[in-house]
């Protein structure tokens, strides 16, 4: 075969429009001036909107108190991870009257690894028919066992493990710079599907193959635990809870006594306790108590082909054999904001998912949705609505951390307050802040208490739950 090319082939670049091109560039002086800077700066630096920046501040009217550490995931992609054990680390922490209370996510990387493992194996023995060029098989060889996951991830785990405090298993280096544990790992589960495989093609029993499953997730298993180290099976763990709150002398019901102008309030009383030879799911379920049922997930997904008012689920997005689906009720973006508003009035965060890049100063920890003006900055514009963007695959949903405050004017929010897992050297002490406009563009998903949703929206996960396939939006 004798190599050719041709400027004439319809559709081609032509000389001619090279030159067209060429001379409507340097028409504007604009496009010499932002060349110049742009070829030797960051594109953030030189969009982003001064204005913007001194106009936003972190004052908030209505705030959920934090008081643990904040969390840095580094180079993992398990952002949701984090997200889920910051939300869930409050809600244990009121119950262990210690606000400063961390879980491991060491801990439950381990078995979401670990069970990952096993349904993708699982899925190798249900696809062992299934032609090499297969898009279902295709797509679970690529990526075998990614970092990615959802709340539905750590509510499997916590049932089947439970959760245990920071102390108990600490951070590992492969926790957070997780590439070569998920390379070895992968590895080993190709490997098993190499040998579900064959044995497939010698005609032998599901039993073989099942059996043969169970020798690779002993290896797994040991892998894990090198990278992580072993989870433990029971453990003791102490800690000075937060004290009690003094009470007020008075002589009547209701009456304060008068302070003194120097006087020191009085310090809470601390307590010391010390759990023994306790299981992780009995610590959990004494100090936790969720129950998943209590909450359900609102979808903004306004693309071409996913109506609202109507519930979904994602193919393959799950990480265990035997687990229920996640379901999405996929809603107008006011639902969302009305839910997150109801449930920060009330004092409880809430988990949400965004795509993280656009507006977005990692330094300042702002998420702003004019923070960059690249319209006056390119000179050309960008006119793709949220649904536009999503339909043509520009966004996708990969990013999930923790509403913690908003800030209402007249009963609207202005801005709103959250809690990233990019370390305390981002934002302010590991705090971010986002316009409302910002909430509206690119927030996606929020798990929700069902106290804070309309009886009318609960009444809508009834219908029968509609796929979102692999290859769709957010899959």
């Amino acid at each position: 075969m004798q190599y050719t090319i041709s400027t004439k082939a319809p559709g081609a670049i032509t000389e001619t429009m090279l030159g067209r091109f060429r001379k409507e560039f340097q028409k504007q002086p604009v496009h010499k001036i932002t060349m110049n800077a742009l070829t030797r700066n960051p594109l953030a630096n030189l969009a982003v909107d001064c204005n913007i920046v001194n106009d936003f501040d972190f004052v908030f009217s209505n705030e959920v108190e934090i008081a643990a550490e904040p969390q840095d995931q580094e180079r993992a992609g398990t952002c949701w991870l984090f997200a889920d054990l910051n939300w869930l680390r409050f809600l244990a922490g009121r119950n262990l009257n210690f606000k400063a209370f961390d879980f491991s996510q060491n801990y439950h990387e381990f078995f979401d690894k670990l069970e990952k493992s096993n349904w993708f194996l699982e899925k190798m023995i249900e696809f062992r028919k299934r032609d090499m060029l297969d898009r279902h098989l295709v797509h679970l060889l690529h990526k075998p066992i990614g970092d990615g996951g959802d709340w539905l991830y750590t509510a499997n785990c916590i049932a089947k493990y439970g959760l245990v405090p920071k102390a108990v298993m600490p951070d590992t280096f492969n926790l957070k710079n997780s590439k070569f544990l998920n390379e070895r790992v992968g590895y080993k589960c190709r490997q098993g599907a190499l040998i579900i495989r064959e044995l497939e093609k010698k005609g032998r029993p599901v039993s073989e193959m099942r059996a043969a499953k169970e020798t690779i997730m002993g290896e797994i298993f040991n892998l894990l635990a090198m990278f992580l180290g072993l989870p433990p099976e029971r453990f003791s763990w102490s800690y000075w809870d937060d004290g009690a709150k003094p009470k007020e002398d008075g002589k009547a019901k209701g009456k304060k006594k008068k302070k003194k102008k120097d006087e020191k309030k009085p310090k809470p009383k601390k307590k010391f306790h010390r759990l023994r030879n306790i299981t992780p799911r009995d610590f959990t379920k004494k100090y936790l108590k969720v129950n998943p049922d209590d909450y359900v997930t609102l979808l903004n997904l306004p693309a071409d082909g996913y109506p609202f008012d109507q519930p979904y689920i994602l193919e393959f997005s799950q990480n265990t054999v035997g687990a229920s689906d996640m379901v999405f009720l996929n809603v107008a973006i006011e639902e969302l904001r009305s839910a997150v508003i109801k449930s920060l009035k009330a004092g409880e965060p809430v988990l949400y998912s965004s795509e993280a890049g656009p507006g977005t100063d990692a330094n300042r920890g702002f998420y702003h949705h004019r923070l960059f003006d690249y319209e006056n900055m390119f000179n050309m514009k960008f006119p793709m609505t949220k649904a536009e963007r999503i339909t043509y695959f520009h966004e996708e949903c990969n990013h999930l951390q923790l509403f913690i405050g908003v800030d209402l004017k007249d009963g609207k929010p202005v801005k709103w307050k959250l809690e990233n897992s990019w370390g305390k050297q981002y934002g302010k002490n590991g705090l971010f802040m986002l316009s409302d406009r910002w909430f509206d563009e690119y927030v996606f998903t929020i798990l929700i208490h069902r106290k804070f949703v309309p009886g009318r929206v609960l009444k809508l996960f009834k219908k029968t739950p509609k796929l979102i396939p692999i290859g769709g939006p957010f899959s």
